[in-house]
């Protein structure tokens, strides 16, 4: 009896072993993820779980959380071109925090660029041109131009408006749990690189983008910065502007958004007025606010429209289309 016992004690012990052992190997390995990833993590941004610093649950939320993102995105990830993230900068007034995937492309042409006259400004058309390239996860170049524009008066000016050389530097990304937003920072150097008769000496603009996620599937967006103004070879104006927009999906594909901006849209788009034959100014010190929609058509094209009022020195009707190609 007493063998039987040593043997059966034995054999409780080989499996209470075997039932405790692996769950102590276990506990300091973090079980992997299996849900998919979100549109967040699928962007690639910050630092990787396993460069985030030992600490208290708590802090590690609190602090780290921003930075808390999946490894950078694969080539795979990388091959497929995506016009719904980050979306196109110029469907809208203010420009987004986030950025380009690295080595790609956006190309947004916007035919349609409708500036009704002012007091002090004559009507303007523009076609617009926004070349865009993730040179990292986190950092893009842009150029943007309000191409072929069309100023009336005595006599009408045609001409290709000047260069804007821009950079785009996402700090981090959304943190959901705290409601902190994306952010972003941008500036951009408007050139002479264009018509004689549209260029207004070299400016300067840079902005602060943030992005929140909002209850009811809403997503706001605003830009706050600083804006150069040429008035003259002896004296430049600097305004605060500030963009936003207000976009809720319709369906899977459709979005609609309300938006506006003060002093100022985010690019300098429709900036070049002629006044009198000798001296161009910007329409500044007006407010604008306006609705629109996007259409996303595939994986690569969208498609984008708004009409706009504005009130003080702003045009009184702004009205954009266009559309936005990835590769």
């Amino acid at each position: 009896m007493r063998g039987r016992s040593r043997h059966a004690a034995r054999r409780l012990l080989i499996v209470v072993a075997a039932l405790i052992l692996p769950s102590c190997a276990g506990r300091g390995t973090p079980t992997p993820e299996t849900s998919p990833p979100t549109d967040l993590e699928r962007r690639g941004k910050g630092l990787t779980r396993s460069e985030v610093p030992e600490s208290s649950p708590a802090t590690r939320e609190w602090i780290w959380a921003p930075y808390l993102y999946r490894d950078p995105a694969t080539p795979q990830e990388r091959a497929q071109p995506d016009i719904s993230t980050p979306g196109p900068d110029t469907a809208n007034f203010p420009n987004s925090a986030f950025t380009l995937p690295e080595g790609r492309f956006y190309f947004e042409n916007s035919p349609v660029g409708y500036y009704s006259a002012t007091q002090r400004t004559a009507p303007q058309y523009d076609w617009e041109l926004f070349l865009r390239y993730g040179v990292t996860d986190n950092l893009e170049f842009r150029l943007f131009t309000n191409g072929l524009t069309v100023v009336e008066g005595a006599p009408t000016t045609v001409g290709f408006s000047p260069l804007t050389f821009d950079v785009k530097y996402q700090i981090w990304e959304e943190n959901l749990a705290y409601r902190i937003p994306a952010v972003a920072l941008e500036t951009y150097v408007q050139t002479t690189w264009g018509s004689s008769s549209l260029s207004n000496h070299t400016q300067w603009a840079w902005s602060v983008n943030l992005d929140h996620t909002l209850p009811f599937g809403l997503g706001l967006e605003w830009n706050i910065g600083l804006t150069s103004i040429f008035l003259n070879h002896e004296s430049n104006l600097v305004e605060e502007t500030l963009s936003w927009s207000l976009q809720r999906d319709l369906t899977e594909d459709v979005a609609l958004f309300v938006h506006g901006y003060h002093n100022g849209a985010a690019l300098p788009r429709g900036s070049t007025v002629r006044v009198d034959r000798e001296r161009l100014f910007r329409s500044f010190n007006g407010q604008v606010f306006g609705a629109g929609a996007t259409w996303t058509l595939d994986d690569t094209l969208e498609v984008f429209g708004s009409a706009n009022a504005g009130i003080g020195d702003a045009p009184g009707f702004i009205g954009l289309a266009g559309f936005a190609v990835a590769f």
